[in-house]
């Protein structure tokens, strides 16, 4: 009996501990020995579950107005362009009604596909929804003025419990080059990972999953029940040129350090993955997400994975390097610079993640880091790594952004490094250079163009305005491979939501997309739909484009004559023709007043060089007119057979200046001495246009009747 009754103390004894270690907030431990244990941290470092909290709220002046800006300062050209895919929507009559009226979904962590084949065929996912039936997906057929938000995404067959959970928890899309586009997606509990491909993203029976026995094959092979945060992109076969294979990476949570994995499938409709390899892992003392995603070479089917590993943290910031690996065998073996786990590239600063001095409630947090350091903008925690790689698609350069703290500011600055080949069989990486100034910055995604152009896509917070934190998205455009940026507002706009306390909040959520084809960007942001007419403020998915083959060309030369009575013209001359150039600015501008004569007008573009010239030439029609001094008598001059005479000068008259000259008839000097007879001045006068009139004056000189002799 005492033996019986002193089990069911000990039980009782034991439970109370664990309710007292499971309910009492405590502080993480970044021990070695924790980290060997699958203690909060490890769960922690999951993307997944997402933020599909519905942040809306009533829009106020400030929105129209953030930090005193206005929310959409880029003057909008044919070569560049913005939508807000709800009101730009085809269930939206108004900006005010339909879609746009009733829309509450918070639409974070959007994924952009551009086909190839077709760049008016676009598909833009986000967490705009989840399966219940179909999981919604953005559509436009006319490279993105109109889009349709159509719930055709499927259900996986077999996989439970999505609806459930908010899912799909994750989603990444890509277009290959035979108009398919490739669909990757998170279930929840147990949480994996799912690829489907359809030949018509608008319809739900067009999906195709690779089904067997009713069981919807599972993209990963490792991490069973426990995967996060796939992204997937399509590539050329190393072998077979013609065909593409698609590319999911994921992270394999069962295992620590956490595992990254690259799943493949080879040229397959429905996705059959047969191959799924490690380029490396990622873990440290931070409680940082991987931050896994892949970036590819069109040229010869090369795969580049990317991943974060933190090796210290402190109270302000976590230090992070940022890592690259490599197969160039379709994914079936990882190596770069002769390393099996890849390369450094770089290294940073970054209060990514979830701060040291969290409180936690088990998993939960029950207090957030103070200051909310860990929080981009008080209300984003950044749980999907801030680091992004994209291939130059003609040399093969590979180009690496990644967040990188100022210690002397404290902002969270952007910087990037391109990599090129060493003639060995490896890459060099070349210095880093900032895409952005001394702002905090976010969510880079960068793409490059076949021109060589580099563009980064990024969020910026700004600080405060009317009670709620102010961003700023941004795509930043090199020329010269990444050493300079031109920067280009995008939107600026207010967070519908404040912080919530909730050290896992995201508003804007863990990525956002850009893409090239060609010599185009084509991204997604989430921003606040009331800059586009939204009487709500609602974060919704922002579309734009822009070319960036910058190309102009100048009127031809330009004619014009003189305004009546004036020596000058108002000249309104044809607009310069540009091709992703942004604003064109001529000088001087065509409506200025333009001098007789030629004049240079230079014209140049946001993105210079390129630059281009033309002439202005205004032309003086204008005959001058003149009148000459009257006739002069004279007699001789005491002692001389000659005189001098004064003979005056004429009037004349021009819309501009006069050149005036006189010729005597004897063609001597005109302060010479006339001699006795009939001298004739003719006056001639001359204006900058060439025109002349003339007249003659005669000077007669004659001898007194006292000096005449006769015989």
């Amino acid at each position: 009996m005492k033996h019986t009754l002193s089990i069911v103390l000990a039980v009782i004894v034991i439970a109370i501990l664990l309710a007292f270690d499971l309910f009492i907030p405590k502080r993480l431990d970044f021990s070695a020995a924790a980290q060997e244990e699958k203690v909060p941290e490890q769960y922690l470092r999951r993307d997944a579950p997402p933020d599909t909290t519905s942040y809306q709220r009533a829009r106020i002046p400030e929105d129209m107005r953030p930090m005193g800006k206005s929310p959409q300062p880029m003057i909008l050209t044919p070569s560049l362009f913005v939508r807000d895919v709800i009101v730009s929507n085809t269930a939206s009559p108004s900006p005010t009604t339909g879609l746009a009226g009733t829309d509450t979904f918070g639409d974070s962590e959007p994924s952009i596909a551009v086909n190839p084949s077709n760049t008016n065929q676009i598909s833009i996912t986000a967490f705009s929804g989840n399966w219940g039936a179909n999981t919604p997906i953005f559509n436009t057929t006319d490279g993105g003025s109109n889009w349709t938000k159509q719930q055709t995404i499927p259900q996986p067959p077999s996989v439970g419990n999505n609806g459930s959970g908010g899912c799909p928890c994750d989603q990444a899309v890509d277009y290959d080059r035979a108009n398919l586009l490739a669909g990757t997606f998170l279930s929840f509990n147990p949480t994996d990972v799912y690829t489907g491909l359809t030949s018509n993203p608008g319809s739900s029976a067009a999906w195709n999953w690779n089904v067997s026995g009713g069981n919807t094959q599972r993209t990963n092979s490792t991490g069973v029940g426990n995967s996060d945060q796939p992204w997937i992109l399509t590539n050329r076969d190393t072998v077979a040129a013609a065909t593409d294979n698609i590319y999911v990476a994921y992270d394999n949570f069962n295992v620590n350090p956490v595992g990254m994995r690259v799943a493949v499938s080879l040229n397959s409709n429905p996705p059959n993955f047969t191959r799924d390899n490690s380029p490396g892992t990622s873990g440290g003392p931070a409680i940082i997400n991987p931050g896994h995603r892949l970036a590819v070479d069109p040229r010869n089917g090369w795969v580049y994975s990317l991943f974060q590993n933190s090796t210290a943290v402190d109270n302000a910031k976590a230090t992070v390097n940022y890592q690259l690996n490599r197969s160039i065998d379709g994914g079936q073996t990882w190596t770069l610079n002769g390393s099996g786990t890849g390369i450094v590239v770089g290294s940073g600063g970054s209060t990514q993640g979830i701060g040291p001095q969290t409180t936690f409630v088990g998993p939960n947090c029950a207090g957030a880091q103070p200051n909310n350091l860990f929080k981009f903008g008080t209300v984003n925690a950044l749980l999907g790594g801030v680091d992004h790689a994209a291939v130059d698609p003609t040399n093969g350069d590979v180009y690496y952004v990644y967040g990188d703290r100022d210690n002397g500011t404290g902002n969270n600055r952007l910087s990037i490094r391109r990599l090129t080949d060493n003639g060995g069989g490896g890459l060099t990486v070349g210095a880093a250079n900032f895409v952005t100034g001394q702002v905090q910055a976010a969510l880079p995604s960068v793409a490059v163009t076949s021109n060589g152009d580099v563009g980064v896509l990024y969020t910026q917070y700004d600080g405060v305005s009317g009670g709620f934190p102010s961003f700023s998205a941004h795509i930043a455009i090199s020329e010269d491979h990444g050493v300079t940026f031109t920067d280009f507002v995008l939107e600026n706009f207010l967070s519908p939501s404040t912080d919530n306390g909730n050290c896992r909040q995201r508003v804007l959520g863990d990525y956002q997309q850009l893409k090239a084809v060609g010599n185009t960007f084509y991204g997604v942001f989430t921003g606040n739909g009331v800059p586009f007419g939204r009487s709500t403020s609602n974060l919704d998915p922002i579309f734009f484009k822009i070319q960036t083959n910058c190309t102009i060309a100048c009127p031809s030369n330009v004619v014009q004559a003189a305004a009546p009575g004036a020596c000058n013209a108002v000249v309104n001359y044809p607009a310069a023709t540009a091709t992703s150039c942004g604003v064109i600015t001529c000088l001087p501008a065509s409506g200025s007043t333009f001098p007789v004569g030629t004049t240079t007008v230079n014209c140049s573009t946001q993105n210079t060089p390129p630059s281009c010239s033309f002439t202005v030439t205004v032309t003086d029609n204008q005959s001058p007119s003149i009148t000459c001094p009257a006739g002069i008598a004279k007699y001789t001059d005491s002692g001389q057979f000659s005189a001098v005479v004064n003979p005056g000068v004429p009037i004349t008259q021009d819309n501009c200046g006069l050149i005036t000259t006189a010729v005597r008839s004897d063609l001597k000097p005109l302060n010479a001495p006339f001699p006795v007879g009939i001298t004739v001045i003719t006056w001639t006068t001359k204006d900058p246009g060439n025109n002349t009139a003339s007249c003659g004056q005669p000077i007669v000189v004659m001898v007194p009747s006292s000096q005449r002799k006769f015989p």
